[in-house]
């Protein structure tokens, strides 16, 4: 009666007392050493009680490796549960094997486990390390077997004695007659037939050519590491192109180098690194691609040396006052002017010359004399500002007494990059605003130092002056010339501190 009474209370718990053919022994021991069985199958929990349908076996806590009791392929895998909470079971591998057993390795510490679901491990191989993680007290291997129905089975078939309690001093387990184990004692897969060294799941019998290294085995990834990952016998395969010549940028900001294998390893990328752009812009007329855009000489915002393009428009203004080359001079009065106006920082600006001196050395320098409203439009800029570097005044942007060399003030300068539109030299222009009445303009304050210094109003980017040719008649001679009696020029602005800049277009 006792014996039936326990039979119900195992059926109850979902524990079957179904003993395994003897034809079915395929296990071996699924940890090396001398760890012992601390838990017999069936035997009860000391803390809670409960049935266990399992084989427990001691292990060093984060430290014994577990490995595969039957070769089988891995159809759950629990990866980082680390309480009982999380899972029962904790971190755990579960395997099914060619007879329609499974076997499952509870306990496992979190990220120890060394298979995917899907993977055909071989008996002997590397799952992972044991630990407490789950429902445990104590760091042990809970080794469950269960048969192609789902009951659980006792690997060792052992006596009722064994199975009606948790022993915790138990060493062994006696091996019925239905065992399940392919020796008893049970022992471990043979290493020597099952090595993978490296745990990537293959042996070198199975053609792994590199066991000390995981990312090596048949079939895997190829990697670019000129390492044969697939062992193929061929390393980095896949990748054709590695170490043929490559380039980076277009332009004059190509460079060359070679195809090698990027940082992830994943792919090839070209050693060469592009050059910087010569130029901020494409120049106009020379016949490469300066700003390294894949065109050429095409006009996109791309202005001649020395020249921003003025905003919205397109002309170029010079970006610095017009000064005379290296070495040459004002050629004085009554003397014709034969210089280039040049447009550089660093440089004396160009003086004492007419405004129709001024027109003809734009010629020269085969562009115009800004208009009026290029002028205007460089210095304000689309949102209209008042001063070319912003809208409120500082005395300490510009030049505002004598002239000086041109780009000397750095914060005098438009978000174009363009200089001394206000301060410095005074700038004449050709005159197309509306209802002018003259062709002549003459920037005041804006573009030109004030005789009072300093004045906000003289300053900013205001209207220039139009000059009279009635009473600036020598304005209209390119030669400059003085009055009989005096030094004094025919034309305003033949003076130290009068000068120009020149604008061009496409």
């Amino acid at each position: 009666m006792k014996i039936l009474w326990k039979f119900v209370f195992l059926a109850l718990l979902g524990i079957s007392a179904v003993r395994a053919r003897a034809e079915d022994e395929f296990l071996y021991f699924p940890i090396t050493g001398n760890e012992e069985v601390t838990c017999g199958f069936c035997g009860y929990y000391y803390r809670s009680g409960a049935c266990h349908g399992a084989t427990d076996i001691d292990t060093t806590n984060g430290a014994t490796e577990i490995y595969a009791a039957a070769a089988g392929e891995v159809v759950r895998v629990v990866k980082s549960a680390v309480y009982c909470r999380d899972d029962p079971f904790g971190t755990h591998v579960v395997l099914e094997h060619s007879n329609d057993y499974r076997t499952i390795y509870a306990h496992l510490l979190p990220g120890s486990t060394a298979v995917e679901v899907g993977d055909n491990v071989e008996a002997g191989q590397f799952l992972g390390i044991g630990d407490t993680t789950g429902c445990a007290w104590g760091s042990h291997l809970h080794f469950e077997v269960r048969d192609s129905d789902g009951n659980r089975v006792d690997p060792y078939d052992g006596s009722a004695e064994q199975q009606a309690m948790c022993l915790p001093t138990l060493s062994t387990e006696e091996c019925g007659e239905n065992s399940l184990w392919v020796s008893c004692p049970p022992e471990p897969y043979d290493a020597a037939l099952a090595a993978d060294a490296d745990r990537d799941g293959f042996t070198v019998a199975q053609g792994d050519c590199d066991d000390s290294n995981r990312d090596v085995y048949p079939d895997a990834p190829e990697r670019c590491d000129g390492i044969d990952n697939n062992c193929s016998g061929r390393a980095d395969e896949n990748f054709i192109i590695l170490g043929t010549p490559c380039s980076a940028g277009i332009g004059e900001c190509q460079a060359g180098g070679v195809w090698q294998c990027n940082s992830t390893r994943d792919d090839v990328s070209c050693s060469a690194v592009p050059l910087d752009p010569p130029e901020a812009i494409d120049i106009f007329g020379d016949g490469l691609d300066n700003n390294c855009n894949g065109e050429t000489d095409e006009f996109e915002g791309d202005c001649p040396p020395g020249m921003a393009l003025i905003p919205s428009i397109e002309v170029c203004i010079d970006r610095y006052e017009a000064s005379r080359p290296p070495g040459m001079r004002w050629p004085g009065y009554g003397v014709a002017e034969t210089a280039v106006p040049q447009s550089v920082a660093g440089a004396m600006p160009w003086n004492l010359t007419t405004w129709a001196g001024h027109v003809a050395a734009c010629v020269r320098a085969g562009k115009h004399l800004c208009r009026a409203s290029e002028w205007l439009l460089a210095c304000r800029g689309v949102e209209g500002r008042t001063y070319p570097y912003g809208d409120e005044f500082d005395f300490n942007a510009c030049r505002e007494f004598s002239p000086i060399e041109t780009g000397s003030y750095p914060r005098c300068v438009t978000p174009e990059g363009v200089f001394d539109l206000s301060g410095n030299m005074f700038e004449t222009m050709l005159n197309d605003l509306s209802g002018a009445e003259s062709n002549m303009a003459w920037g005041s304050g804006g573009g030109g130092t004030y005789s009072g210094g300093g004045d906000p109003y003289y300053s900013s980017c205001m209207d220039p002056f139009v000059l009279d040719p009635e009473e600036e008649p020598g304005c209209l001679n390119e030669i400059p010339e003085t009055y009989p009696d005096t030094d004094v020029p025919t034309c305003r602005t033949v003076a130290t501190n009068d000068g120009f800049r020149c604008c061009w277009s496409p």
